[in-house]
Protein backbone atom coordinates (compact mmCIF):
# COMPACT_ATOMS: atom_id res chain seq x y z
CA UNK A 1 0.00 0.00 0.00
CA UNK A 2 1.05 3.30 -0.87
CA UNK A 3 1.54 6.76 0.58
CA UNK A 4 -0.84 9.97 0.15
CA UNK A 5 1.60 12.57 -1.43
CA UNK A 6 2.91 15.58 -0.18
CA UNK A 7 3.99 18.63 -1.98
CA UNK A 8 7.38 17.58 -0.77
CA UNK A 9 7.33 14.79 -2.77
CA UNK A 10 5.78 16.29 -5.96
CA UNK A 11 9.01 17.93 -5.66
CA UNK A 12 11.27 15.07 -5.97
CA UNK A 13 9.65 14.65 -9.31
CA UNK A 14 9.75 18.18 -10.38
CA UNK A 15 11.98 20.30 -8.32
CA UNK A 16 10.29 23.81 -7.06
CA UNK A 17 6.74 22.60 -7.93
CA UNK A 18 5.52 23.96 -4.33
CA UNK A 19 7.31 26.33 -2.23
CA UNK A 20 5.32 26.53 0.44
CA UNK A 21 3.71 24.19 3.21
CA UNK A 22 5.66 21.27 1.79
CA UNK A 23 4.18 18.84 4.54
CA UNK A 24 0.58 19.30 3.38
CA UNK A 25 -1.07 16.97 0.62
CA UNK A 26 -2.28 18.35 -2.54
CA UNK A 27 -5.64 17.86 -4.36
CA UNK A 28 -5.75 16.46 -7.66
CA UNK A 29 -6.51 19.85 -9.15
CA UNK A 30 -3.31 21.12 -7.43
CA UNK A 31 -1.14 18.55 -9.22
CA UNK A 32 -2.19 18.58 -11.96
CA UNK A 33 -1.90 22.42 -12.41
CA UNK A 34 1.89 21.83 -12.22
CA UNK A 35 2.87 21.48 -15.94
CA UNK A 36 3.96 18.12 -17.03
CA UNK A 37 2.22 16.38 -14.10
CA UNK A 38 -0.88 14.15 -14.65
CA UNK A 39 -2.63 11.76 -12.15
CA UNK A 40 -4.16 8.19 -13.21
CA UNK A 41 -7.68 6.60 -11.79
CA UNK A 42 -10.35 8.29 -11.03
CA UNK A 43 -9.85 10.68 -8.16
CA UNK A 44 -12.23 13.60 -7.93
CA UNK A 45 -10.51 17.28 -8.43
CA UNK A 46 -10.40 17.94 -4.59
CA UNK A 47 -9.29 14.32 -3.65
CA UNK A 48 -5.70 13.62 -2.20
CA UNK A 49 -3.69 11.61 -4.48
CA UNK A 50 -1.15 8.33 -4.08
CA UNK A 51 2.33 8.69 -4.43
CA UNK A 52 2.17 5.86 -7.14
CA UNK A 53 -0.32 7.53 -9.14
CA UNK A 54 1.62 10.47 -10.09
CA UNK A 55 3.33 11.00 -13.48
CA UNK A 56 6.12 13.48 -13.37
CA UNK A 57 7.42 15.17 -16.47
CA UNK A 58 9.56 12.96 -18.08
CA UNK A 59 12.33 14.73 -20.34
CA UNK A 60 13.18 12.31 -23.36
CA UNK A 61 15.77 13.53 -26.55
CA UNK A 62 14.19 12.58 -30.02
CA UNK A 63 16.86 12.33 -32.75
CA UNK A 64 15.20 13.75 -35.96
CA UNK A 65 15.93 12.52 -39.34
CA UNK A 66 18.59 14.95 -40.30
CA UNK A 67 20.26 13.90 -36.65
CA UNK A 68 18.66 17.21 -35.25
CA UNK A 69 18.31 16.81 -31.64
CA UNK A 70 15.31 17.90 -29.79
CA UNK A 71 14.66 17.89 -26.18
CA UNK A 72 11.13 17.89 -25.00
CA UNK A 73 9.21 16.72 -21.74
CA UNK A 74 6.46 14.16 -21.64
Amino acid sequence: MGKIATRAFCNTLKAGAFSSELTRCPTRSEIEAISGFFVKGTYANNQLVMEGDIIGPVAIIVVGASGNIIKTQV
